[in-house]
Formats: C-alpha cells, sequence, structure tokens
C-alpha cells in the first residue's frame, strides 16, 4: 500500500555530515521538479521528463528530455531529446542531438545530429549522411558503399574505390577506377580513369585514360592521354591530345597531335608514332613514323612513309612521298616521291623528285622534273628533264632539257633544245640543236649543229654541223657540212658541193633485211639495200621515204604469199609501177624477186628488175 507523498524544498543525505549515496529499493514514480545530484545517480531505470544531470549518471535505461552530465555509463539505451556532457560511454544511444566536449565511445549510436570533439567506435554505421567538419581518421580500414565528398585532404597508406573525387589526395598506392579533382600525388596510382584539373604526380602513374592539367611522374603509361602539359621521364600512350606541350626523355605511342614536342633539352632521344603532327618544331636522334606534317623536322635519321611540311633537316631522311615547300636536306634522302623547292643531300635516290633546285653528293631517280637546276658530282636516272644540268658524271636512259653542263654526260638518248656542254659527251644517241663538247662520242648523232674540238662517232647525220679539228665515223650524213678534216668510211652530205671529187676504192651501201610483219616499213634510213622473207600475205608501208630517195628490194615469197602496195604512204593510191604494164609484179615462187622504189615528189615509183 502507498505510504503517502512527501513535499520539501530540498534533501540532502549525509553520514556525519558528509554526503552519502541512498539507495532506492523501489520506484521513484515522478520528480516534478530538477533533481540535481553532486555525487552519482545510478538504476536500472532512471526516467526524466524534463532534465537530470550531475557529475555522473549510470544505468542500464535512461530516458531523457535532456541530459547533462559530465559522464555517462549505461549498459543498454541512453535516449532523449538532447544528451549532452563530457563523456559517455553506452550501449546504445538514440538521441535527437548530442554535444559531447571530450570522448562518445559504444556499440551503436544513432541520432539526427551528433557533435563530438572525438569519437572511438568499434563499428559505425552511417544510414544518410555524415558531415565531418575537421579531420577524419580510420587507424584500421574503413571503406564506403556509395561515395565520399572531401573539400579537404584525404590521406593514408592505401585509398582504394570504384569512385573518388578529392580536392587533395596524399597516398603511397591509390587503386581507383575513376578519378576526379585538383590534385593526387601517389608513389603508384593506377585506374581506368583518371581525371583532374590541377596536377596528379607520383613515380607511376598508370591507367587506361587520363585527363589533366599537369601530369608528373618517372613513368606514365596510359592507353589515352589528354591535357595541357605532360612532363615526366617516360611517357607511354597509346593515342595523345595535348593543347600546350608534351616533354619528355622517351615519348613512345600510336598517335601523337601536339603543338610543340619538347624533351632530352633540344629534342626527344626516340618520337615513334603512326601520326606525328606539329605545327612548330619536331627534333631528335631518331624520329620515325607513317605520316609527318611538320613546319620544321631535324634530327639525325627521320623516317617516314609521307612527310610533309616547309623545312625538313637531317643525316638521314628515308619516306615513301613527301612535299616541302622550302627545303629538304640530309647526308642521305631517299624515297619514292619527293617534291622541293631546294633539295640538298649527299645522297639521294628517288623514284620521281620534282622541284625547282637540287643539289647533292649523289641524285639517283627514275624520273625527274626541274624548271631550275640539278647539280651534283654524281646524277644518275632513267629520265631527265632540266633546264640547266650541272654534273661531273651523269648517267641516264634519256635526258630533256634545255642547257645540260657537266665534265660528264653518259646516256642512252637525249634531246636538247638549246645546249650540251662538256668535257666528254658519251651516249647512244643524241639529238641536239647545238652540240659543244671537247670529246664527243657517239654511235649515232643527229645534229642541227655544233662546234667539237674532235668527234669520233659511228653515224652522224644532221642539217649544219661544224667541226674545228676532224671528224671521224663509219658514217658521217647530213644536210650541210663544215670541217676541218673529215675522217670516214662514208661521207654524204645533201647540200654539199664536190669539185673533182676523186674516190678511192669501191662505194659500199648498207644491206639490212627488214624484220617480217603485216604491214613492215622500208626506210630507206636503214640501207639502200633490203631483204624481206614473207610469212603471210603483207601490205608494206614506206612512211620514211624522202624525195630522191631509193631502195632495192629483195623479196622471197616464202610459200607463195603475195604483197599488196596500195597503202597512202606510197603516195596517191599506192606505188606508181613501171613494168609488168603498170601492174604490181608477181612474186617468183623460187628465189629472190628484185623490186626497185624510189621517190620523186610526194609519189613512189616502183620496178621489177630481172626476169620473173
Amino acid at each position: 500500500m502507498p505510504y503517502g507523498i512527501i513535499k520539501v524544498d530540498t534533501i540532502t543525505f549525509t553520514n556525519n555530515g558528509v554526503d552519502q549515496s541512498v539507495g532506492v529499493s523501489g520506484i521513484v514514480n515522478n520528480i516534478s521538479g530538477t533533481l540535481t545530484v553532486t555525487g552519482k545517480v545510478q538504476g536500472l531505470d532512471i526516467v526524466g521528463t524534463n532534465s537530470i544531470s550531475g557529475a555522473t549518471i549510470t544505468g542500464n535505461t535512461a530516458s531523457f528530455t535532456t541530459n547533462n552530465s559530465i559522464s555517462g555509463v549505461f549498459s543498454s539505451v541512453v535516449s532523449g531529446a538532447t544528451i549532452t556532457g563530457n563523456t559517455g560511454k553506452f550501449a546504445t544511444i538514440t538521441g535527437v542531438t548530442g554535444v559531447f566536449t571530450n570522448t562518445l565511445s559504444g556499440e551503436t549510436i544513432t541520432g539526427t545530429t551528433g557533435r563530438f570533439t572525438s569519437g572511438i567506435f568499434n563499428s559505425f554505421a552511417v544510414d544518410g549522411t555524415t558531415n565531418i567538419a575537421n579531420s577524419l581518421f580510420v587507424s584500421g580500414s574503413g571503406y564506403f558503399t556509395s561515395g565520399i565528398s572531401v573539400t579537404g585532404i584525404v590521406s593514408g597508406q592505401t585509398i582504394t574505390g570504384t569512385f573518388g573525387t578529392f580536392t587533395t589526395i596524399n597516398a603511397i598506392t591509390g587503386h581507383i577506377t575513376t578519378l576526379s579533382g585538383n590534385g593526387a600525388t601517389f608513389a603508384s596510382l593506377t585506374g581506368t580513369t583518371l581525371l583532374g584539373d590541377a596536377l596528379v604526380s607520383g613515380a607511376i602513374v598508370t591507367g587506361n585514360a587520363g585527363q589533366f592539367t599537369s601530369v608528373t611522374g618517372i613513368t606514365a603509361g596510359f592507353t589515352t592521354v589528354t591535357g595541357t602539359t605532360v612532363t615526366g621521364t617516360t611517357v607511354n600512350a597509346v593515342s595523345g591530345v595535348f593543347t600546350a606541350q608534351l616533354s619528355g626523355t622517351t615519348i613512345t605511342g600510336n598517335t601523337a597531335q601536339f603543338n610543340t614536342l619538347t624533351g632530352n633539352t633540344a629534342g626527344f632521344t626516340t618520337v615513334t608514332g603512326t601520326t606525328l603532327r606539329g605545327t612548330t618544331t619536331v627534333s631528335g636522334a631518331t624520329v620515325t613514323g607513317g605520316i609527318g606534317q611538320f613546319t620544321t623536322l631535324t634530327g639525325v635519321t627521320a623516317g617516314f612513309t609521307t612527310v610533309t611540311g616547309t623545312t625538313v633537316t637531317g643525316t638521314t631522311a628515308n619516306f615513301v612521298s613527301g612535299v616541302c615547300t622550302a627545303q629538304l636536306s640530309g647526308a642521305v634522302i631517299t624515297g619514292n616521291t619527293g617534291r622541293f623547292a631546294v633539295l640538298t643531300g649527299g645522297t639521294a635516290g628517288f623514284t620521281t623528285i620534282t622541284g625547282t633546285t637540287v643539289t647533292g653528293t649523289t641524285a639517283n631517280f627514275n624520273l625527274g622534273v626541274y624548271t631550275g637546276q640539278l647539280s651534283a658530282p654524281t646524277i644518275t636516272g632513267i629520265t631527265g628533264q632540266f633546264t640547266t644540268f650541272y654534273a661531273n658524271n651523269a648517267g641516264f636512259v634519256t635526258i630533256t632539257g634545255t642547257t645540260v653542263t657537266g665534265t660528264t654526260a653518259n646516256f642512252v638518248s637525249g634531246v636538247y633544245t638549246t645546249n650540251l656542254s662538256g668535257a666528254t659527251i658519251t651516249g647512244n644517241t643524241a639529238r641536239f640543236i647545238n652540240l659543244t663538247a671537247s670529246t664527243g662520242t657517239f654511235p649515232t648523232a643527229l645534229i642541227t649543229s655544233g662546234t667539237f674540238t674532235n668527234i669520233s662517232l659511228f653515224s652522224v647525220s644532221g642539217s649544219s654541223a661544224k667541226f674545228t679539228v676532224q671528224v671521224s665515223g663509219a658514217t658521217i650524213t647530213g644536210d650541210t657540212g663544215q670541217f676541218t678534216n673529215i675522217t670516214g668510211q662514208t661521207g654524204v652530205f645533201a647540200a654539199s658541193t664536190l669539185t673533182n671529187p676523186v674516190i678511192i676504192g669501191a662505194i659500199s651501201e648498207d644491206v639490212y633485211t627488214i624484220t617480217d610483219g603485216a604491214a613492215f616499213e622500208i626506210d630507206p634510213g636503214n640501207g639502200s639495200i633490203q631483204l624481206i622473207t614473207l610469212g603471210a600475205n603483207r601490205t608494206p608501208k614506206g612512211t620514211n621515204f624522202t624525195a630522191g630517195e631509193s631502195v632495192t628490194l629483195m623479196v622471197d615469197d616464202g610459200t607463195a604469199y603475195t604483197l599488196t602496195w596500195t597503202d597512202a604512204t606510197w603516195g596517191g593510191a599506192g606505188v606508181v609501177w613501171k613494168t609488168e604494164g603498170g601492174s604490181a609484179p608477181t612474186l617468183n615462187t623460187t628465189g629472190y624477186t628484185v623490186i626497185v622504189l624510189w621517190k620523186v615528189g610526194t609519189q613512189v615509183y616502183g620496178a621489177r628488175v630481172g626476169d620473173a
């Protein structure tokens, strides 16, 4: 039964004048005012609807509107609107607001807002958002299932995560799938995508894609690197685009696009890639690639499939095709096609060279067109067309141009519209308007005019030729010939006047065997006596007959073949026959049939010689 109600202003329990603890064995149903304890309040359940304060509050369960205590220890639960104190050790704390100036520890702490100077948690789970105003220190390991955003610094031995957004990261090792932030410094950083607005630096920075304002490290290996400036000892990337500068001792990759490439002080030790494009300078000991487009290319060795630019300078330049608007120079320059304003090199071997001026020790090419000058001690090729040609030794199959001057010119055939001059000129066939040389040796030469100190040839023909010393050869033929001395087996000039000539010995005519064909040519230039053996019925031509020329033709009909003489090259409706009653002769079935053909005006006439 209840004993009643006690109402007093203040109750103090003492023992001989000393404050004494009081144990309540039952239940205090209600304390309507404020309970202030200078010592300790403890019990299984302490419930206060307003406020409980004291130096130490200990119990299993506490439910307060406000709890103000220096320290509190509860083995079960403390809950209330506000829990404030210096030290709290609880199995569970549930409150709307909790403020502890020293330490809060417990198995589980749950609430809307918690402010602590420091906290020690054996296990700490955050369901919502946690804001940490100062530093977060994890003595063991920590992980975040969603994400962490830090405006200050995250540091530690190892930082691992799927995605991280940081202002600054300082760590020995980091493995992050996606990293974005202003700064990251690692001894080793590995990730799929590394994004940074400011700086990523470390001994090893590797990833598939990196986009940075600046990358600094001993080794950087990326599939793709994009940014303003990348600096380091080694940068390895499959592709890279940099708006400012890439520098390093060794830069290797498949594709690199740079405004400026700078490394190893003046250039790079090695630059290798499929495509290297730069608007300023690429230089180094070895610069190789599929395509190079540069304002200036400088290097000991440059090997490109295609080189395009203003100036390319180096010891060796190897490329399939190249177009340079200013200059290409080097000790060895080789390629299939080169077009240059100026080409300078010790050795040049091209399939085709086209340009204004080419200068070098050796120029080797199949085709060449030069509007200005080609000069070298040795120039060899198949076909050359030049305005001016200077060379000590020139060996061409064909040379065509205005003026060719050199010590020695060797070629199979040549056409010159102005002048060929040199100490020694040797070739198979030469056709010149003007030919000047100290010594000339030709198997065949057609000369409009020429001046030679000494010329020895097999056959010379032309409109006019002047020789100051001697002309010798098997056949000398022309319209006008003026010689100091002529030595030869035969000399024929159409416009020459001989007064009381003396001929000693026999006169020999050329005998020529025609190659059979459906419309074979009878050319007086091949010889005045010609033979043909027919392989079928034929229609011969006389394209090269000129008025006054004649040919004695001996025909073997083979096995009763015939000749038709109606081709228009003979004039009119064909050959006009002066024997056989005006008909073409019938060929003998055995032996030769002899026919004489001669041209008067525009008509070729014919006659059979001997009996049928």
